[in-house]
């Protein structure tokens, strides 16, 4: 007998990759209906200038762009928790992961906790008290 719950994942609808492409972001998040972006990331895709031309494009577009740089390798529950309340301060209404997998795996996350009624504990299964 399995161990293992059962899952489902729902993959994006659209994925748009390759040369350039980066200059489609504007359209893509107004597609959404979105004014307001949030750009989750980390000090070294930061101090690499790899968000400067996301955010230009955005902001030339009229969208208004919160950064939040700050995500660790590999975030213990409470430092993602501490993202998540930023997140919520900045009040936007899309969330844009630009950098590696941590950063990609939390802008998810965050994603996911801002347009649903679901903790970090209720996402991982954790069925004993978690440090928050």
């Amino acid at each position: 007998m399995s161990t293992h719950s059962t899952y489902s994942l729902l993959n994006a609808g659209r994925i748009v990759a390759g040369p350039d492409s980066i200059e489609q972001i504007a359209d893509i998040v107004k597609d959404y209906g979105a004014s307001r972006a949030l750009i989750i990331s980390d000090k070294g895709v930061a101090r690499a200038g790899l968000i400067e031309r996301p955010k230009a494009l955005l902001e030339a577009a009229g969208i208004a762009v919160t950064i939040l740089d700050d995500t660790p390798p590999e975030p213990e529950v409470d430092q993602a928790n501490a993202i998540f309340n930023a997140a919520k301060n900045a009040a936007c209404d899309i969330v844009i992961g630009v950098g590696g997998g941590s950063a990609m795996d939390v802008a998810k996350l965050i994603a996911v906790l801002l347009n649903n009624d679901v903790t970090l504990r209720e996402i991982f299964g954790f069925r004993t008290p978690m440090a928050t």
